[in-house]
């Protein structure tokens, strides 16, 4: 698998993931923001296919990408970015 089908896997679990943690948040935790977002973010990636890492490094390295999470406008850039970031330095 090239490059550009991972980042396209990736980017794909990413949002699998997002949309789940989202859920998570407004059933289990009624609306507050979960503040081990990484660490639920990165056992679901696990279980759903991202297991080119450890969940500890994934875990770390997505704490790092907090403050893009954050800054960013567009969900559609910050998991392209993201996938992109994450292929390039874990994969």
């Amino acid at each position: 698998m090239g490059r550009e089908d991972k980042i396209r896997q990736v980017a794909k679990l990413l949002g699998q993931t997002d949309s789940a943690h989202h859920s998570y948040e407004i059933k289990v935790l009624n609306g507050d923001r979960d503040s081990h977002w990484p660490e639920w973010f990165a056992e679901d990636l696990i279980g759903h296919g991202f297991d080119m890492v450890l969940e500890d490094r994934l875990a770390r390295f997505l704490e790092t990408l907090d403050e893009v999470r954050k800054g960013s406008s567009n969900l559609m850039d910050w998991r392209d970015g993201t996938a992109r970031r994450m292929v390039d330095t874990l994969v």
